[in-house]
This record gives structure tokens, sequence and C-alpha cells, in this order.
């Protein structure tokens, strides 16, 4: 959770925003996620299985990612 925003993830490449005051949501398919953390300003770091870790703005898109070798 990041203020009014919930990012849950299935583990198996789905990760989804829930806007907590108005129920909308936002889904995007990545590497399996292994973690989901909140960061400053509505953003979130996702670690993906064998990939790297990509950094998540409030929409879901991607601003910034680190690859590295599995």
């Amino acid at each position: 959770m990041n203020g009014d925003v919930a990012v849950l993830t299935d583990r198996a490449g789905a990760v989804t925003r829930v806007n907590l005051n108005t129920g909308q949501t936002a889904r995007v398919t990545i590497a399996p996620p292994m973690d989901v953390v909140r960061r400053p300003g509505g953003i979130f770091a996702v670690t993906e299985s064998g990939w790297g870790l990509r950094v998540l703005d409030t929409a879901l898109r991607t601003t910034a990612s680190i690859t590295g070798d599995p």
C-alpha cells in the first residue's frame, strides 16, 4: 500500500494497481514478480525473477530498470 493505492501481485507475472478510493485498477504483466516495495511519491519497485529490478510509477509505467544475470 502507498497512500490510497494498493499493488497486488499473483507472482505469475501480473501486477495490479488498485485505487482504494475509486476502485479503479491498472494492470501490467512482467516477469514473475518476487517482491513489491512501496517508495516515496507513490512509486513501486518490483524485483523480477531472473531479470532484475523495475521501478513503476503510479500508473504502472516503467520509469527505471536494472538488469542482471540470473
